[in-house]
């Protein structure tokens, strides 16, 4: 519209665990996108540098709002053992990045729109996205929610 370019992109839920679904019927934490759609995003924001560019997925990219980091969807109990804070807890289905978009093209931890980001400061102007469900003062990780 204009110059502006919204980039709405899909959780991958529909793959097997530790990715999508979990045999119980629902979705495991961690954020996911398929390498074409990743592909399909960076194509995008090249072909439009003149833009203001905003995209949108579910989940923040690592490390940057409130509760964004590694480990930070879960909290220890009094024995030491991961349970949800934000999210439910589940082992097999990449709990670290609970949090936040954790796999690209199935790869954990990828951070592959980070890395691009890091490489061109201001390549897009805003990212939208919503998954931790906290209050609006919530400071996790030392982050606020912009």
């Amino acid at each position: 519209m204009g110059n502006l370019l919204f980039l709405m992109m899909s959780d991958r839920n529909d793959l097997p665990p530790p990715v999508g679904r979990n045999p119980r019927g629902g979705g495991y934490p961690a954020g996911a996108v398929t390498g074409a759609t990743f592909a399909w995003w960076r194509e995008l924001v090249e072909e439009n540098p003149d833009c203001i560019v905003a995209s949108a997925h579910h989940h923040m990219l690592k490390e940057t709002t409130v509760a964004s980091g590694p480990w930070e969807g879960y909290q220890k109990d009094e024995h030491g053992a991961w349970r949800g804070h934000y999210h439910g807890y589940f082992a097999d289905g990449g709990p670290e990045g609970a949090s936040y978009l954790y796999y690209v093209n199935g790869q954990p931890d990828a951070q592959a729109f980070e890395r691009y980001l890091a490489a061109r400061p201001g390549a897009i102007d805003l990212w939208l996205g919503g998954h931790t469900h906290t209050h609006p003062d919530d400071r996790h990780g030392g982050r606020s929610h912009v």
